[in-house]
């Protein structure tokens, strides 16, 4: 392989039922330190990857960090009463800078990401919490 693209749509399917192990509603405040781990192991392979280009590996590694962004504010809004709260302290001492800025939305909207999920990012940057719980939940 040597090269690397991203899609914005759904690849997969399954059902979501109430009440079974996988689809408990349960906070997990090590959620942020565990993606944190996972983002540094993609980020040493994305480093370390000799069959992409500059261009590209900047590119991955600004999306595999705006991932873990959303995965952590999804997280927190849907499980934590105090996510406001939580997010801020992330964004702030959390070791990881946000990366989502006017630019990489711009990137998102030229690789044909849905204007929903720009508009969501668009939000994380903008540390709207409480409007990005509310389109998630829809």
């Amino acid at each position: 392989i040597t090269k690397a693209s991203l899609v914005d749509e759904y690849l997969y399917h399954y059902r979501m039922i109430e009440g079974s192990a996988t689809h408990k509603t349960i906070y997990k405040p090590e959620k942020f330190e565990e993606c944190k781990a996972l983002l540094a192991y993609e980020l040493d392979a994305i480093k370390n990857n000799q069959y992409l280009t500059d261009k590209e590996k900047k590119n991955l590694t600004l999306t595999q960090t705006a991932k873990l962004w959303w995965e952590v504010v999804c997280h927190e809004c849907l499980y934590n009463p105090n996510y406001k709260k939580q997010l801020n302290y992330y964004r702030k001492n959390g070791g990881v800078k946000n990366p989502i800025s006017f630019g990489f939305l711009f990137y998102l909207k030229k690789e044909k990401y849905s204007f929903k999920r720009v508009a969501m990012f668009l939000l994380i940057k903008l540390k709207w919490w409480g409007l990005f719980k509310k389109f998630i939940k829809k």
